[in-house]
């Protein structure tokens, strides 16, 4: 029994690290799609939404953003120019809508921040810091120490990107 237990320890660390157990419940629908939308939520490195989104190729609603996603309206508004990144963004916050008040404590701890969740400043709003975080989280689920991550810097750095990923992670287990 006890030889079987670091096997079994391996077994599980290697589903953490490589988001073998990361399955994707989010389903995309879209009119004329012209990026890969589904493939990227399949692709994704952390649990996504429980939601049937639908994208939506037009940003009108988004005020000069990119994309935008409003809570409850179960639509992604995305022109793509975002690309991988952007999506994965707009995803987060549709993730963040369904993540109880103590994950989003927990988040504001991890970040040595308080105060409110939603900020008129989207410079200084934890709940965009969160959505860039489980964007991040979407490509790479964890940093190494002394590891390098193309052309994305993690909100808070390395330390606080891994514990976000896991608190994701968490969330998503319920």
């Amino acid at each position: 029994m006890t030889r079987a237990l670091p096997s079994l320890l391996a077994v599980a660390a290697v589903l953490w690290f490589t988001g073998a157990t990361a399955q994707a419940r989010t389903i995309i629908e879209c009119d004329s799609c012209s990026y890969p939308y589904q493939q990227w939520v399949d692709e994704a490195k952390v649990p996504t939404p429980n939601v049937t989104l639908t994208v939506v190729g037009d940003v009108s609603p988004c005020e000069g953003a990119g994309g935008c996603t409003e809570e409850g309206a179960d639509t992604i508004w995305f022109a793509g120019s975002g690309g991988r990144q952007g999506f994965y963004h707009e995803l987060g916050h549709n993730f963040d809508y369904s993540m109880p008040a103590w994950a989003r404590a927990r988040y504001l701890a991890i970040l040595g921040r308080s105060g409110p969740w939603r900020r008129q400043s989207y410079n200084q709003s934890p709940n965009e810091f969160f959505a860039d975080s489980y964007a991040l989280c979407a490509f790479k689920l964890w940093i190494p120490l002394g590891g390098e991550v193309q052309d994305q810097k993690p909100v808070g750095g390395r330390s606080v990107h891994n514990r976000t990923c896991r608190l994701i992670r968490h969330v998503a287990v319920g």
